[in-house]
């Protein structure tokens, strides 16, 4: 699980200055070609949390090509906020499925 403290929460375009949620990588396109990251459900948690579900398809991930036509995972973020602005993040996604994906001659050149 990957921790974001609350310095970093806001570069991760989802929020009041947003005009959509989306991922890290998806935002910056990282690695990523011919991509889509879709948004499958926001849940509110109380008053100062949000469990955020999504998918990524693409035809590569980090530079490692897809070893079928594509690139197909799920992942979940939870965002919890106070004062107005993101304190922290926690990111899970499916590895698992992710690197079986992936050719696996690929070097990560």
């Amino acid at each position: 699980m990957h921790s974001t403290q609350a310095g970093h929460a806001h570069n991760l375009g989802v929020g009041p200055r947003t005009r959509r949620p989306c991922h890290a990588a998806d935002r910056t396109g990282h690695g990523v070609s011919r991509r889509r990251h879709t948004i499958e459900r926001l849940t509110p948690g109380g008053t100062d949390e949000a469990l955020l579900y999504w998918r990524f398809i693409g035809t590569a991930f980090l530079g490692a090509p897809a070893a079928g036509a594509r690139v197909d995972f799920a992942g979940t973020d939870l965002f919890a906020a106070g004062s107005g602005a993101f304190t922290a993040q926690r990111h899970v996604e499916d590895l698992l499925t992710l690197t079986g994906q992936l050719r696996p001659d690929h070097t990560g050149s």
